[in-house]
């Protein structure tokens, strides 16, 4: 009966070790440790069932209070520092300070407006769920329902697509600040999808005579000199971008020449052409 008894003290002394490494209120449960030692050394059956069932009783709200997490604050801002369009809703940075965890997201922008939405989160195992809702698309409809002679309410969804037309691009950047994080959440989602890190190296370019042509650099933006051929080989045209900003080009005929055209947009309005 000795054996059988320190046995099964052990294997709770193992699980109340685990729950203190898990969980940030660590002077509850490492009084919970002590009070295991003193039922191994006194080894008192009635004792240990008493103070058990106890601490069962009260296990759930202490695990609540210390999985107390809340939403201070969250600021949408307009930032086309990125365009998320080829790069996708992606994760920037989190930073854990004491209990206070921030985390900032990139997301394209189906709305100008950026004051039309509302934030929420959920927490599912180790990932952080964020959510966006639209305010302007959420209704209420009201039947009666003759079967079970009460009126039952239905929730309407808005949803919202929009198509455009030319190369502008709208970027938000959500900047998130909660409490109550004890470690950062191995996961993030975003409306149900899961989001990664943001890219660090560029998408894509190409290499002409050592000189690297064509990028899409980390934010998906262009940069550096973009060049079009003729179905010859010989270049055509020559644009210039600085962080995804048209900075200017040039135009040329199949000889090399530069016919000297004067650009106004990336588009190529032509103001002049010299002969």
């Amino acid at each position: 009966m000795y054996c059988k008894k320190r046995k099964c003290v052990l294997i709770f002394k193992r699980t109340w070790i685990i729950i203190i490494a898990d969980f940030p209120k660590k002077r509850f449960f490492l009084n919970i440790y002590v009070l295991v030692n003193q039922l191994v050394f006194h080894q008192k059956r009635n004792a240990m069932k008493r103070y058990f069932y106890i601490l069962f009783l009260f296990l759930p709200v202490y695990i609540v209070i210390a999985r107390e997490y809340k939403l201070i604050q969250c600021n949408h801002i307009a930032d086309n520092s990125k365009d998320c369009r080829k790069i996708g809703n992606c994760l920037s940075g989190m930073e854990l300070s004491n209990d206070t965890l921030k985390v900032t997201v990139y997301i394209d922008n189906q709305d100008p407006d950026l004051n039309m939405y509302s934030d929420s989160f959920t927490i599912d195992h180790d990932t952080l769920c964020l959510n966006l809702n639209d305010t302007n698309a959420l209704g209420y409809s009201y039947v009666f329902n003759k079967v079970k002679n009460k009126t039952d309410t239905f929730e309407i969804r808005t949803v919202h697509y929009q198509y455009r037309t030319d190369d502008r691009y709208n970027t938000r950047r959500m900047d998130y600040t909660f409490t109550g994080f004890s470690m950062i959440p191995k996961g993030i989602k975003f409306n149900r999808t899961n989001i990664c890190d943001c890219p660090t190296l560029p998408l894509k370019f190409d290499i002409l005579l050592n000189d690297t042509i064509n990028m899409i650099n980390a934010n998906g933006l262009k940069q550096g000199a973009w060049i079009r051929f003729f179905d010859t080989g010989e270049i055509e045209e020559k644009k210039f971008f600085d962080k995804g900003k048209f900075t200017g080009g040039q135009l040329f005929d199949k000889k090399g020449n530069d016919l000297h055209v004067s650009y106004k947009s990336e588009n190529m309005t032509i103001s002049d052409v010299r002969e």
